[in-house]
C-alpha cells in the first residue's frame, strides 16, 4: 500500500470513527430507526451534489444492472447495522462499543472476503485477524474480572480443564 491510500485509510478510519461517536451521541435522543433513516438520507445529501458535479464536468459515471443491485443490497444492509447501532451504542460505553462494532466488522468482511470472493489467505492475514480478535475482547471484558483469574484459573487453562470467571 502506497503513502496516497495509507492517508486515505486514515482519513477513512477517521469518519467512521466520528460516524458512530455521533451515533452513540444521538442514540439517547431520537427513535433508532428514524435515526438510521436521518443517517441514510444525510450521505444521499452528500453524494448527489458529488454527482451532479461530475456530471456538469463531464466525468463518466460507471452504472451497471449488478452495480445497482449489489448497492441497494449494501445500503439494507448498512440500514439494519445502523438502526442496531443506535440501540447497542446506547446501552455500551463509546470507548468499548465502537471497537466492538468496527473490530466485528473487520472480522466479518475477512471471512466474507475469503468465502466469497476467494481472497488469498496467508499467515500474516490470519495473524492480524487474531490480534483484532484479543482487542475485541480485551476491550469487551471488564477489568475486574480479568483481575479476579489467579493461579488456579491459570493452572486449570494449562490443563486444559473448563474454566468459568468469577
Amino acid at each position: 500500500m502506497n503513502l496516497y491510500l495509507a492517508l486515505l485509510a486514515a482519513i477513512i478510519s477517521a469518519l467512521y470513527g466520528g460516524y458512530n461517536l455521533f451515533i452513540k451521541l444521538s442514540s439517547e435522543h431520537i427513535n433508532h430507526t428514524l435515526g438510521a433513516a436521518i443517517l441514510q438520507n444525510s450521505s444521499l445529501f452528500v453524494g448527489l451534489p458529488i454527482l451532479i458535479y461530475l456530471q456538469t464536468q463531464g466525468k463518466f459515471i460507471k452504472v451497471t444492472q449488478s452495480g445497482i443491485i449489489l448497492s441497494i443490497t449494501a445500503g439494507v444492509l448498512v440500514g439494519l447495522a445502523e438502526i442496531l447501532s443506535f440501540y447497542f451504542l446506547e446501552k455500551v460505553d463509546a470507548s468499548q462499543g465502537i471497537p466492538i462494532i468496527i473490530g466485528g466488522s473487520v472480522i466479518a468482511g475477512f471471512i466474507l472476503g475469503i468465502i466469497v470472493l476467494h481472497e488469498a489467505l496467508n499467515p500474516f492475514k490470519i495473524m492480524g485477524i487474531l490480534f483484532i480478535v484479543m482487542g475485541i475482547l480485551m476491550v469487551s471484558i471488564a477489568p475486574e474480572k480479568l483481575l479476579k483469574i489467579d493461579l488456579g484459573y491459570l493452572n486449570a487453562l494449562m490443563r486444559n480443564e473448563p474454566l468459568s470467571l468469577p
